[in-house]
């Protein structure tokens, strides 16, 4: 018989309090609560943002003109981070192929709430700014798409509040685990635009009008951020430079991504505070929402200086948080009626307290039968598969993922110690702290998670966050079902519940 105990690492505590979360192990678990149902029916990528939830977008309209003389126009992201200065990419502004069109000006909307592509109904917004000065990072290079930033400097002052731009490098907001949230006006479509004004998709040929490529809303997408060396792995065919000046965001799986028409636009990330600062500028990648291939921004801190001897008198950035008192308290899961409909509960069998040293085992039980999965998020932020495994799953025919299924009639104890031929013992090692355990029953089987031999710890966050970005999208592929309209009469019938408990290492 062969055992392999698996340890739940934990990070040593800045202090000796209890209960602590790490920076590190607080991103893990915000990924580990974007599982959740109504989560999913808030923030899923490509959707419509609410009205007003962006109030510093811009959509920027430049003009230009074709050595031949032949005018034209460009639309482009950017963000008020002044009344009077937007931030935006400095691909915006210089093009190998036109001009611009200095006769005339180049124009910036506030509070742009709907466009009507292929229409000549109006767009809706607050106001329009003429410009008085467009400066580009001296250092921007059009071939490398090195330092693509710009500063866009407004004849008067725009009403709408202003995003925070990180202005200072910060490893906690721009590196992984961090998720980010991108916003725009660019195509929802990964097509190709010919000269009649028609799109086509090079692949499959269909074509489509402007009505099905551009929004009508103004749409946001979240994405993790991407290290840089993965980064330079997956884009080493582009030309583009990639290093300290940028930061990069994708799925694995692709269809999530910015497109053309969101360049110059924010990337923002959320602090533990609830404010949202910008930490990059949709620059430049491999085309759009491609799987494995992440997109790539420029780091706004990296422009911190540049930034501050531009804008900086007008600037009003918002002082660091000062450090908590106390550690902040876990988001509560939004909506427990939508996310946990099945009624599926997870502990420790010993409880929320264990020490170090002790054998623990998960039980799971339900009121609904279903496809079990149990994922743990240590306090250092490493996350393990916990369940379904090999070994837990060990019929005479071999391991199969039905037998992951369990049922009001079964509670479910892994590993459970009373089996001789249970495989895996696991023991609660390494320090202190506060860790989380998700089970997450799904009506029918998961397929987008491996089925490793015994329960796996991810090797590393880069991993862990693929891991999760797989399984979500598997759940929401699924036809997550609204009923009733919009409103405090809309229903949700999602197919999956999930439970997660906190728990404390003493």
């Amino acid at each position: 018989m062969r055992r392999n105990p698996i340890a739940l690492m934990i990070a040593i505590a800045a202090w000796t309090q209890l209960p602590f979360v790490s920076a590190l192990a607080q991103s893990m678990q915000r990924s580990l609560r974007e599982l959740s149902p109504s989560a999913s029916l808030r923030v899923i990528g490509g959707i419509k943002a609410d009205d007003g939830a962006w109030p510093w977008q811009a959509y920027i309209h430049i003009p230009f003109v074709a050595p031949d003389g032949r005018k034209a126009s460009a639309g482009c992201g950017g963000s008020f981070i002044a009344p009077k200065w937007v931030l935006s990419a400095a691909h915006c502004f210089s093009r190998k192929n036109a001009a611009l069109d200095q006769s005339k000006p180049i124009v910036v909307v506030e509070g742009l709430k709907r466009m009507n592509p292929g229409s000549d109904d109006a767009p809706e917004f607050a106001a329009l700014h003429e410009t008085t000065e467009v400066l580009v990072n001296p250092g921007y290079s059009a071939d490398t798409h090195e330092n693509d930033i710009a500063l866009v400097r407004l004849s008067e002052a725009a009403k709408v509040d202003s995003v925070t731009p990180l202005l200072t490098a910060n490893a906690f907001l721009e590196n992984p685990p961090a998720t980010a949230l991108v916003t725009g006006w660019g195509r929802i479509r990964k097509v190709e635009q010919l000269a009649d004004g028609t799109f086509v998709d090079q692949q499959s040929h269909a074509s489509f009008t402007a009505k099905e490529v551009m929004p009508t809303h103004l749409m946001q997408v979240e994405l993790p951020l991407v290290e840089l060396d993965e980064c330079k792995t997956k884009n080493h065919s582009a030309p583009g430079a990639i290093d300290a000046r940028n930061l990069c965001a994708g799925v694995p799986e692709g269809g999530k991504d910015s497109c053309q028409g969101d360049s110059g636009g924010p990337l923002h990330v959320k602090r533990d505070d609830g404010r949202w600062t910008q930490i990059g500028i949709v620059s430049w990648g491999v085309g759009c929402g491609r799987p494995g291939v992440p997109g790539v921004y420029t780091r706004v801190s990296a422009f911190g200086d540049w930034i501050k001897s531009v804008a900086g008198r007008d600037l009003v950035v918002a002082p660091e948080p000062a450090p908590a008192a106390s550690p902040p308290q876990s988001e509560p899961i939004q909506n427990p009626a939508i996310d946990n409909a099945a009624g599926v509960a997870i502990a420790f069998d010993k409880g929320d307290h264990v020490r170090l040293g002790d054998l623990v085992a998960y039980r799971v039980t339900t009121r609904k039968a279903g496809h079990l999965v149990i994922l743990d998020a240590a306090p250092d932020g490493k996350l393990t598969q916990v369940f379904p495994n090999a070994r837990s799953l060990a019929t005479p025919g071999g391991a199969k993922l039905v037998n992951a299924r369990v049922s009001p009639e079964r509670p479910l104890l892994v590993p459970n110690y009373n089996n001789a031929y249970r495989g895996f013992d696991v023991r609660v090692t390494g320090q202190r702290g506060k860790g989380m355990m998700v089970a997450v029953l799904s009506d029918e089987p998961i397929k987008s998670l491996e089925l490793p031999d015994a329960p796996k710890t991810f090797a590393s966050t880069t991993e862990a966050l693929s891991a999760l970005g797989r399984l979500r999208s598997e759940l929401l592929s699924r036809n997550l079902a609204i009923e009733g309209g919009a409103g405090a009469r809309a229903k949700a019938k999602p197919n999956w519940s999930i439970n997660m408990r906190e728990y404390i290492v003493e």
